[in-house]
């Protein structure tokens, strides 16, 4: 019996100099199993957590495609408030005065004057037109015409017109099709001269190719855009802010398999 005894203590006492016993390990509760303290676990992460902390995030930040679910279930990539900002500069939503402080003033500004279809025949809207190069933004007047807007008139789309200027996301004129489809997802190119009965009957093509003819036509002058047949459609992430975005979206006008002209708009208003 003391045989016994003795033999019980020696294990127990051994056992507490190996340190292996159940106070060095910990119950890890979102993985359902024991983690032994001091030791790292060696579970690999799921790829949705490495999606979300990748290595090189800094560096790789504009290069990650963040899903969207398009009707059809592909996956595609859509812009934040801060990717269509231009050197870090917001192109929408400021005041002309602050546009001026950011960018100088334009090289030169237009009016344009919009018959709406919802106002009658001769009732007409006013729109300022601020012009830089590679860049035009948009001022709404109303409907009494003045020289230029007032210093808090504020800017509602833009479009940029050449290599001068690029998104912080990353596009800009002069990139080939296959350059906005590596980096930001493939996507297609539609006719724009086609209609709804010419299309592959998709929904998602039908949508998005009245959704380009919107935002190339609503408010705008007739003939602005009639020397492009060629247009792709990049639209915003409503899931990258924390307020509620409206839609927006950006047509890319195609020639020659590059991007001609970047116009920024929205696509279900009216």
């Amino acid at each position: 019996m003391k045989r016994f005894l003795f033999l019980f203590l020696l294990i127990f006492i051994l056992d507490g100099m190996t340190g292996c016993g159940q106070d060095n390990f910990r119950i890890d509760k979102e993985k359902n199993k024991f983690v032994e303290i001091g030791k790292k676990d060696s579970t690999p992460p799921n790829s949705r957590e490495m999606a979300a902390a990748p290595e090189n995030a800094e560096d790789d930040e504009k290069n990650l495609l963040l899903n969207i679910n398009a009707p059809d279930g592909t996956v595609k990539w859509g812009f934040a408030m801060s990717d269509i900002c231009s050197g870090k500069k917001p192109l929408l939503n400021i005041t002309y005065k602050k546009l001026v402080q950011s960018f100088g003033l334009p090289a030169h500004m237009r009016t344009c004057k919009i018959n709406s279809p919802a106002d009658g025949p001769d009732t007409f809207e006013y729109y300022h037109i601020a012009e830089y190069p590679g860049m035009e933004l948009e001022f709404y007047s109303g409907y009494q015409p003045k020289k230029q807007p007032s210093e808090t008139d504020t800017t509602f789309r833009f479009d940029l017109t050449g290599n001068g200027q690029a998104l912080d996301c990353g596009l800009k004129v002069g990139m080939t099709v296959k350059e906005v489809t590596d980096r930001f997802g493939d996507r297609n190119i539609y006719n724009l001269g086609a209609e709804e009965k010419d299309t592959e009957k998709k929904i998602e093509d039908t949508y998005e190719l009245n959704d380009i003819k919107h935002i190339l036509t609503s408010h705008k002058p007739a003939d602005m855009y009639n020397n492009y047949q060629k247009a792709m459609i990049v639209y915003a992430d409503p899931h990258k802010s924390d307020e509620p975005v409206k839609a927006q979206a950006l047509v890319l006008l195609i020639k020659e398999s590059k991007v001609d002209r970047i116009v920024f708009g929205y696509p279900t208003a009216d």
